[in-house]
């Protein structure tokens, strides 16, 4: 085994780990409510979380992806500027935060009605859904600086601990406060974890989060959305329209349930996206320390395509085999979604191979393939979901299925134009 190749297994198995028992909160909260709550009721949960996913999303992918990649070059010149990158960050969460509850406080009840079937329950839900998104862009935040930093090893152990503490309390909030209790459950694992991660970084000097001089702050804060605009437009597009689907599939269900019924397959979907996403995650740091030989760079990025698509074609295909009994792990009433799990998991394949493109396009700074590419894949998306959204869930599922086969295609044919343009 090549030193390339052991280095990729080892720091993906210890980020593995530290991210699947991480999830593990995070599945058993969806699994807890699809058991514990009606169909009716769990769709909502789930619009409400996709709500959170899609905000994070965008924060996540744009700035997130470069705070990995400014703190993995930092890590090699020195610690000195990462509370000022840190700081700049913070700024960036907190502005989103403060947007987002101002949108909850006075529009809220108007979002209900026009996109979610006027259901009254979910106002009091998208209020507490802005502490979720503050815990959720914070938590992402946290794992962003310990992956930058390659701490992968701290990683498994915080999210061990952080886990396995919170899955009672969850258990407990859901019991009592039903769809709020699941929501409350999820940011009180997220505030854990974050707590943990933060000592854990503070206590070795290695995150002293400072907003002196401020001056230099806000100069950094500028710089960082100066960069990340073009990944701020193209994160925006996706998110937008990945979220505005689910709404299509509520409007055309007219209930939550077809809703709830993807939700359940898609959690096996992100299992998949969790465990290759341990491995993608380490080639921006790797990508951004070998950017200036090419020849490292390129082994470095094929060795990842190679190792990612192996484990997803692996991991998928077991899924398929067993798409009955793992939907009926939630109940007799979902085990319909099976042939909608099967589609989703050949679409993780297509999935982690654009990641992968994704994050090289991103550490080589070619910032408007990405928008491009979220522009026809999001195309592809609403055409899929004209063509199959009479198949309801499953329809979803083949409208996300071309979404991530035609952003493979799109990244692959920039990828080559620019290996001959070189």
């Amino acid at each position: 085994m090549s030193p390339l190749v052991k280095k990729i297994l080892n720091s993906g198995l210890w980020l593995l780990f530290g991210n699947s028992v991480g999830r593990l909160s995070m599945f058993l909260a969806n699994l807890f409510a699809a058991r514990l709550l009606s169909q009716e009721i769990f769709g909502q949960y789930s619009i409400i979380k996709s709500t959170v996913g899609a905000i994070d999303n965008v924060v996540s992918g744009s700035f997130g992806t470069f705070t990995i990649k400014s703190i993995s070059k930092v890590d090699v010149e020195g610690v000195k500027n990462i509370p000022i990158l840190i700081g700049s960050t913070i700024l960036v969460n907190i502005v989103v935060v403060v947007v987002f509850l101002l949108l909850s406080v006075f529009f809220a009840p108007k979002m209900v009605e026009l996109y979610l079937l006027g259901a009254t329950p979910l106002v009091s839900a998208l209020h507490i859904s802005i502490l979720l998104l503050a815990s959720t862009l914070f938590f992402a935040l946290m794992q962003q600086v310990m992956i930058g930093l390659e701490d992968y090893r701290n990683v498994a152990k915080l999210s061990l601990i952080s886990s396995l503490s919170s899955i009672p309390i969850i258990w407990t909030l859901i019991s009592i406060l039903g769809l709020n209790g699941a929501l409350i459950g999820i940011f009180v694992y997220q505030v854990i974890d974050i707590t943990l991660k933060y000592k854990s970084l503070k206590s070795r000097n290695l995150l002293l989060i400072t907003f002196k001089p401020f001056k230099r702050l806000i100069s950094s804060f500028k710089k960082i959305t100066s960069v990340c605009t073009p990944l701020i437009f193209a994160t925006l597009i996706s998110a937008v329209s990945l979220w505005y689907s689910k709404i299509y599939l509520i409007s055309y269900s007219d209930n939550f349930v077809d809703l709830a019924i993807f939700d359940v397959a898609q959690q096996w979907l992100i299992i998949i996206m969790i465990i290759t996403g341990s491995t993608t995650n380490i080639v921006i740091p790797m990508l951004s320390i070998t950017i200036d030989s090419k020849k490292e760079n390129k082994k470095v990025f094929y060795v990842n395509i190679a190792i990612n698509f192996l484990i997803s074609l692996g991991i998928a295909s077991v899924f398929i085999l067993l798409s009955q009994e793992i939907m009926s792990i939630y109940g007799e009433s979902y085990k319909v979604g099976s042939t909608t799990l099967e589609i989703l998991s050949v679409t993780s394949i297509f999935y982690t191979m654009s990641s992968i493109f994704n994050k090289y396009m991103i550490s080589h700074n070619k910032m408007w393939s990405v928008v491009i590419n979220s522009i026809f894949s999001s195309i592809a998306l609403a055409i899929g979901l004209i063509m199959y959204i009479d198949l309801k869930s499953e329809g979803l599922a083949y409208a996300l299925l071309s979404y991530y086969v035609v952003s493979i295609v799109i990244y692959v044919i920039h990828y080559f134009v620019l290996r001959i343009t070189e």
